[in-house]
């Protein structure tokens, strides 16, 4: 029950540099097989930035694997493999595939909230 609370901290951890700090919270988020895509993903982003591509590929891929539409890992990873200068038809791929996401996304202004609101005054 408490694992998105060291998911979040190990993601504040990861993204201002305090990669050792973050380690563990993220394997608290992921104990007792809780299958979280972004807590293995932002293990995976720290691989990258230390300069360990090989691990934080298998890492992103079993993001992948648990929910393939997963809008950090496909960001994060296409993002790694575009620095790295490889992969560059997988990472158009992935980059295409986050394109649908957000595109299957639906606005606020879709739900006519506004046009309710009018009716209300």
């Amino acid at each position: 029950p408490t694992s998105w609370i060291h998911r979040d901290w190990g993601h504040i951890r990861a993204r201002f540099g305090f990669y050792d700090e973050a380690i563990p919270h993220l394997q608290e988020a992921t104990r007792d097989n809780y299958l979280d895509p972004s807590s293995i993903a932002c293990e995976a982003y720290m691989l990258w930035k230390k300069g360990d591509t090989g691990d934080a590929k298998t890492l992103f891929e079993k993001a992948l694997k648990i929910n393939p539409k997963h809008s950090y890992t496909l960001g994060t990873y296409t993002k790694m493999l575009d620095e790295m200068g490889e992969h560059s038809k997988y990472s158009n791929e992935l980059k295409q595939r986050l394109s649908e996401i957000k595109e299957e996304m639906i606005e606020p202004d879709h739900f006519d909230i506004d046009a309710e609101l009018d009716n209300e005054i």
